[in-house]
């Protein structure tokens, strides 16, 4: 978390989960890889993505990896990162 305090990632979640409009998995299935969020078009983008990034990280429940591509509702903002699963993340067990 980049020597951030546990007070800020809560403040970056929280801002996150209130731009949050919709959190859906392409084709409604984890395996497809990819989790598209859409966000408010009044967001900032870069704080909400790094919300989500933090909020899906810190779940640590999921053993696949997926990436996750951040949008504003009118798509005119963009952002994507990898949310690492435990199978990649400690090597196939």
């Amino acid at each position: 978390m980049k020597n951030l305090s546990e007070e800020a990632v809560r403040e970056f979640i929280e801002y996150y989960k209130q731009q949050l409009v919709s959190a859906e998995f392409k084709n409604n299935s984890i395996s497809s890889g990819t989790l598209n969020i859409t966000i408010k078009n009044d967001a900032d983008i870069v704080k909400a993505s790094k919300g989500a990034e933090y909020a899906y990280n810190d779940q640590g429940d999921s053993l696949q990896s997926f990436g996750i591509i951040v949008s504003t509702e009118d798509g005119k903002q963009t952002e994507s990162f990898k949310h690492i699963g435990e199978n990649e993340e400690f090597g196939d067990l």
